[in-house]
């Protein structure tokens, strides 16, 4: 299970792609229940938001906030064929400040 921390500001370029590998299409209806979900979550305290990506791979995602940085961490479950894709696909939203 790939499991990392991400720059906040990736974090929605970071699920899209999670989505994409999966093949699953992010709408406004998932995204205003994320969004939602992740504002009151803190890593520290334990308190994660989980959402599942229903799509033809099905992909679990839990995230927290770092409070007090610009980090997020996320926690993916995902079958084999998905997880060393996704465990890249972390590691650059770590590194890079992606725009749309």
């Amino acid at each position: 299970m790939p499991s990392d921390w991400i720059l906040e500001d990736n974090l929605k370029p970071s699920l899209e792609t999670l989505a994409a590998f999966s093949g699953y299409n992010i709408d406004a209806w998932d995204w205003d229940a994320i969004w939602h979900g992740v504002k009151d979550t803190d890593v520290e305290r334990g308190a994660w938001f989980e959402y599942e990506l229903a799509a033809g791979h099905p992909v679990g995602v839990r995230v927290a906030k770092d409070v007090g940085s610009s980090m997020v961490f996320v926690d993916v479950r995902a079958g084999e064929e998905l997880e060393a894709k996704m465990q890249a696909a972390l590691e650059i939203m770590q590194t890079y400040h992606l725009m749309p």
